[in-house]
């Protein structure tokens, strides 16, 4: 506990010693350009009759995105635990004064079973999926820890959950991408694209079971996102699919930590974008326009600015296993693409 509790410590002074050194979340000249060229180009996107589906809209940056989508008059659902933060959210959507019709659904994004009930239910009620927008994240600081589904907590949320909503949602993008030749339907999964570090033992480690430390965990996850949405871009070339990294935002991350880690947080909130911001970039991917009808792969990478970020150097030698071993940990719970 002691050493977990001294990891989180360091974890959150290295986040404070990089807002103070690295001001790229405060309005300086830089963010500010950065920020109007990309609503510049977000300005005017119209998805009046396109549906999003933004898990981890209850809060966060799921919460920017949804805000910036419903301003383009696109219909949002908002994913998430919280009822209470959901209606907070849903009034937000109500006053940007979009043309769209917003609700919210009930799930545990860590929980595959609970991912596959809400897809049947929603494709059941809304065939078609436009937008699909994946933020959910879990900071601890304790070690691997089991869902009762028995998979790392952190990767059920980071990871093998998102895969069970963009499997579970692919026939409503199918659907989507038949029904109209303008439009290149989209997946997003914010975490860390060109910031994650190279997971080493993917090809015998793959769950971290022996290898299991706070920074394999989040490069885990960063490298496992990068080859998922690399290889659905190859195998549905209809669907475009990006994965970006936020950068320093002004969000709840580390509720779940001790409360000294906490007030080292709080530290380094001033330094952050506001959720709004946020959202805008994170949004750019989703507002860009896509050619259409074309038959290459389309992976999107963006960091904080909606700038293109990078692959890992182990991602060619690692894309097929990684990919391989993902649909046999999903297929255990009935999910396949």
């Amino acid at each position: 506990m002691r050493l977990a509790a001294a990891a989180g410590a360091a974890i959150a002074a290295a986040a404070l010693g990089a807002a103070l050194s690295n001001t790229s979340g405060v309005p300086t000249w830089n963010f500010q350009m950065a920020l109007a060229a990309v609503r510049a180009r977000n300005a005017g996107v119209n998805l009046a009759g396109r549906t999003a589906v933004v898990v981890g809209g209850t809060s966060g940056i799921g919460r920017g995105v949804a805000v910036r989508l419903a301003k383009a008059n696109a219909s949002v659902t908002i994913v998430g635990r919280d009822e209470q933060r959901a209606q907070e959210v849903l009034a937000d959507l109500a006053r940007v004064g979009g043309s769209g019709s917003h609700t919210f659904a009930r799930v545990d994004g860590s929980s595959i079973a609970s991912t596959k009930d809400f897809s049947k239910a929603f494709l059941a009620s809304q065939p078609t999926v436009d937008v699909l927008v994946l933020t959910h994240g879990i900071a601890t600081i304790q070690g691997r820890t089991e869902t009762p589904e028995g998979l790392d907590q952190k990767l059920a949320v980071h990871y093998f959950g998102r895969m069970a909503f963009i499997a579970g949602l692919l026939p409503g993008l199918r659907a989507s991408a038949r029904a109209d030749t303008a439009f290149t339907p989209r997946v997003l999964t914010v975490l860390s694209a060109g910031v994650h570090g190279q997971y080493v033992h993917y090809a015998d480690d793959f769950e971290l079971k022996e290898h299991y430390s706070l920074k394999n965990a989040a490069d885990a996850a960063g490298l496992y996102n990068d080859v998922a949405m690399d290889s659905l871009a190859r195998a549905e070339r209809s669907i475009a699919f990006a994965h970006a990294a936020p950068g320093l935002v002004a969000t709840n991350w580390g509720k779940e930590m001790p409360g000294a880690i906490r007030a080292l947080l709080s530290l380094i909130r001033p330094f952050a974008r506001s959720l709004l911001d946020c959202g805008e970039f994170m949004s750019e991917p989703l507002l860009r326009p896509i050619p259409k009808p074309s038959d290459e792969p389309k992976l999107i990478l963006i960091g904080q600015d909606a700038n293109p970020a990078r692959l890992t150097g182990i991602h060619e030698a690692a894309r097929e296993v990684v990919w391989s071993k993902t649909k046999e940990v999903l297929g255990r719970f009935g999910v396949s693409f």
